[in-house]
């Protein structure tokens, strides 16, 4: 179980099997990225949201994503439909569904390293893709409704799975737009992502 630290009891876990649980732990030692400690997908794990699902506006991730050479990576999504999700495309694409309206912005996310990657929108409906800080990709306008996933690590099933390691996940509702650059710094601070 990766625990809500929130309060707000979305916890999410993997109860179906074992072989479907991504690792914490390999050979006695704990999974690390960058020296901080880290969950490790391998393209056939993945968790789900044990309240039902988690909806919000801004989400900041922690990821390290390492191979998207061979397909697309959904961080997250729906269980069973299309209707949501956070996808690293492998044709230099990255989109984000969010409502039911998909976003291509049209950037690729850095392989191979730490990297803090956001999603933001503002109360305009102004929605952008940072990494590391910068924004990358376009501004897309009118995105209406909350983001509303259901499992980490994959998306509608099994489809696109993550391969890499997550090591935090903040997610807000409401317009945090103001306070992207210090929660961006405050997870640089302790992860060292750039």
């Amino acid at each position: 179980i990766w625990y809500d630290q929130s309060g707000n009891g979305n916890d999410i876990s993997q109860t179906s099997s074992d072989a479907d649980q991504p690792q914490i732990v390999d050979n006695g030692a704990v999974i690390t990225d960058g020296g901080n400690p880290a969950v490790k997908f391998n393209a056939s794990e993945f968790l789900d949201v044990s309240s039902g699902e988690i909806d919000s506006q801004a989400q900041f991730l922690v990821v390290n994503v390492t191979d998207t050479a061979s397909g697309s990576r959904a961080i997250m999504g729906r269980k069973s439909d299309t209707e949501a999700f956070f996808l690293f495309f492998f044709g230099d694409d990255e989109n984000y569904k969010c409502n039911c309206t998909p976003n291509t912005f049209g950037d690729s996310i850095q392989e191979g390293s730490t990297v803090i990657f956001l999603i933001d929108r503002d109360g305009s409906n102004n929605t952008k893709m940072f990494e590391d800080n910068t924004q990358t990709g376009v501004t897309k306008t009118n995105v209406t409704g909350d983001f509303s996933f259901q499992r980490l690590g994959a998306r509608n099933g099994v489809n696109d799975p993550f391969i890499g390691t997550m090591s935090e996940i903040l997610m807000f509702s409401g317009d945090h737009s103001a306070d992207r650059e210090t929660i961006t710094l405050e997870l640089n601070a302790y992860y060292g992502a750039f």
